[in-house]
C-alpha cells in the first residue's frame, strides 16, 4: 500500500529579503576589492624609490643604491668593521674582497664594492634582471629587488628560478658620516 507524501512548496523570498541579499553580494564584492587592492599592492612604488642609502640586513653595512641610464645598482660605502678582526693574516688593515674566486679581485676593497647592478624596474613594483654579488661567499646571482614599504627594501640572489633564491631585508638610513 502506498501512501501519499503531503507535497510542501518551500518558502518564498520576499522582496525586502531579495535586496538584502542583493546587498549584501555587493559588500562582500568592495571588501574583497579594497582588501586585494591594498594586500598586493601596499607601497606602490616608482621608479627611483629605491634610490637611497640602506643598512643590509645585519647592520654590518650601508649600501648606496643609484640610478645609470635605466638600471639601478648598489655599492657598499661603510662597514660596521672596516678593517679585518685580531687574528686574521691581514689584521688591521682595510678589509678586501678575499673571498672572490678570482685571484686579481682578492685585494680589493669591500668599501665601494658593487654588490648588484643591472636591476631594471618593471613597472610593478619590482627591479629585476640584475645580478648580486654576495662577498661573503665570492658568489655571483641573478637579482631582484623589491618594496615592502618606503623603508623597506628585499632583495633577492637566485640561480635559476627566483623561488628557490635567498632573501635579505634592508633598511633605509641616512649617508653614512
Amino acid at each position: 500500500v502506498a501512501q501519499s507524501v503531503p507535497h510542501v512548496a518551500p518558502p518564498t523570498t520576499t522582496h525586502i529579503e531579495r535586496q538584502a541579499m542583493s546587498l549584501l553580494k555587493q559588500i562582500t564584492a568592495l571588501l574583497i576589492f579594497i582588501f586585494a587592492s591594498t594586500s598586493f599592492h601596499a607601497h606602490a612604488a616608482q621608479a627611483d624609490d629605491l634610490v637611497g642609502y640602506w643598512y643590509t640586513a645585519e647592520k654590518e653595512s650601508i649600501v648606496h643604491v643609484t640610478k645609470s641610464g635605466h638600471t639601478y645598482g648598489g655599492q657598499i660605502v661603510w662597514l660596521k668593521e672596516p678593517n679585518f678582526k685580531a687574528g686574521h693574516a691581514q689584521a688591521g688593515q682595510p678589509v678586501t674582497d678575499v673571498n672572490n674566486p678570482e685571484a686579481k679581485l682578492k685585494t680589493r676593497s669591500i668599501i665601494g664594492l658593487p654588490i648588484a647592478w643591472g636591476m631594471k624596474f618593471d613597472g610593478d613594483d619590482t627591479w629585476e634582471g640584475g645580478r648580486v654579488y654576495d662577498p661573503k661567499t665570492g658568489k655571483t646571482y641573478q637579482g631582484k629587488m623589491w618594496m615592502d614599504d618606503a623603508n623597506t627594501l628585499n632583495l633577492k640572489g637566485f640561480v635559476g628560478v627566483s623561488v628557490l633564491g635567498r632573501s635579505s631585508k634592508w633598511t633605509r638610513t641616512t649617508a653614512p658620516k
